[in-house]
């Protein structure tokens, strides 16, 4: 036998003992970084494990029509959300929005507090905090359970670290082969996705020990569960190219939501002249936020005693306050339910910014003019009512 045919045994004896050590190398690896670095980052991942809980309901800014229309915060959006998809139709929307009134909740303050005290008044519902790894979703969105996630997840990765106030979303799915986890999110829209390395870097601006935090929300009745697996699927609508395209600049409209939340004018100022640069603004973004840009970057110009600046933007929200609940591209429209007069396409409160910054300007007539305007769609707004006071008393 030539020589070189009687190496080949020896030659796989070492490959073999060199992929057996490799393997113990790199579980022992993998096992030490998850050891000393649990839930905030992942391995690259070849699960081609993905599911997507089925008829979730989204209520948000982008569908606020018929029943949902009762909805104008983040915080009662989510919990709409959660009790249609358990137990659909036997919860009013408009009441759960009057329980729950706050848009945001700050984690500095409480997690959730507001929304796990309104779970926990629902005697039908059992509500836990749980800190869930992101190797670890699947436990809860999964065919038998199927139980969306509640959690509190910034707006963007490269959000301004001193706005700590985070809005809330319902987590559906998981796609661990795309590293992709998909929301029904108030702000973003209807399968929203964010990619692991974001979510990642989103849950650093969290202090330690409040990363990967869940609200679990389940029916105590299993007979509840078991209608959600028996329910027909109804196949979700795309998300659709028009919410891919605006998505930036919402995430800069949210921000300085979140901003004025706070009182952090500066970046209130800050996002808000960004959005109204950008090119798609006047074209594509939906006119109910155009309106609320405009009316809110003026307010932070007048606050500055930028009048001139302050007076040219409240115009344009005034100029854009109309057909607000009518259809626009891929936007289904946002009624106002809200006013007393009854029109549910213009907002009141603009008014009173446009009144604010003509009574700085010196037009005392007009600021009354405008204070009236206001009060003649809503005439419940105090704050326009204790403007319009002060000039005609």
């Amino acid at each position: 036998m030539p020589p070189e045919e009687q190496k080949v045994p020896h030659r796989w004896h070492w490959q073999i003992l060199l992929a057996v050590g490799l393997a113990i190398f790199i579980t022992g690896a993998a096992t030490a970084y998850f050891y000393f670095f649990p839930g905030q980052k992942t391995l690259p991942s070849f699960s081609s494990y993905a599911y997507t809980i089925p008829n979730v309901p989204y209520v948000g800014l982008h569908y606020h029509t018929g029943e949902a229309s009762n909805i104008t915060s983040n915080t009662a959006a989510v919990a709409a959300s959660i009790l249609e998809y358990w137990e659909p139709g036997e919860f009013r929307f408009e009441d759960v929005q009057k329980d729950l009134p706050s848009a945001f909740v700050l984690f500095t303050t409480t997690i959730f507090s507001d929304l796990a005290a309104y779970f926990q008044k629902q005697p039908d519902f059992a509500v836990n905090f749980e800190t869930i790894p992101l190797r670890s979703l699947s436990q809860y969105l999964n065919t038998e359970k199927r139980t969306p996630l509640v959690l509190l997840l910034p707006l963007a990765p490269s959000q301004p670290k001193n706005i700590v106030s985070f809005p809330i979303t319902v987590l559906i799915g998981i796609d661990e082969g795309r590293q992709m986890l998909t929301f029904q999110d108030y702000w973003y829209g209807p399968l929203y996705e964010v990619s692991f390395a974001n979510f990642n870097a989103m849950q650093e601006l969290f202090p330690e020990g409040r990363q990967n935090r869940y609200l679990v929300v389940r029916p105590k009745n299993p007979a509840i569960e078991e209608n959600v697996r028996m329910r027909t699927v109804t196949p979700y609508k795309p998300r659709g190219e028009y919410l891919q395209k605006i998505q930036p600049l919402i995430t800069d409209f949210a921000i300085a939501a979140q901003a004025i939340f706070i009182g952090d004018r500066q970046n209130q100022l800050r996002y808000l002249t960004k959005l109204i640069s950008d090119p798609l603004f006047e074209t594509d973004f939906p006119p109910l936020l155009q309106v609320t840009a405009y009316a809110r970057l003026s307010d932070a110009l007048l606050s500055q005693g930028n009048t001139v600046e302050a007076l040219a933007y409240a115009k344009k929200a005034i100029d854009r306050n109309h057909d607000l609940d009518k259809p626009f591209k891929g936007w289904a429209g946002y009624p106002i339910v809200g006013n007393t007069s009854g029109d549910q396409g213009r907002i009141g409160w603009p008014h009173r910014i446009l009144g604010n910054a003509l009574q700085k300007s010196g037009d005392r007539a007009g600021a009354i003019a405008a204070y009236k305007a206001g009060l003649s769609l809503d005439s419940r707004d105090s704050r326009t009512k204790a403007a319009l006071k002060l000039l005609t008393e």
